[in-house]
């Protein structure tokens, strides 16, 4: 898909196209129209990389009930290898 920006918008967005993606990408996560998943997937970023982009910008990293669901066992995973015998 090609998208056609005014030079009103071309002004204020960020001076080269992966840049303009990641704004795009966050934004699209922020409204949570798409996963932190696909966002590092479309931004080809890790978890940490995510996060820091995330921080960068002062966001809050939103969690579906699936993603939410999966760090919460394996945090709980964690815990048990770490628990005293």
């Amino acid at each position: 898909m090609k998208i056609e920006i005014p030079d009103e918008l071309a002004e204020v967005l960020p001076g080269d196209e992966s840049s303009v993606l990641v704004e795009i990408v966050l934004g699209l996560y922020k409204a949570c129209r798409i996963s932190s998943g696909k966002a590092r997937e479309l931004l080809r970023t890790d978890v940490i990389g995510f996060q820091r982009l995330l921080a960068d910008r002062g966001l809050d990293l939103n969690f579906s009930a699936e993603e939410l669901e999966r760090e919460t066992r394996a945090a709980d995973e964690i815990l048990t290898k770490l628990a005293p015998k």
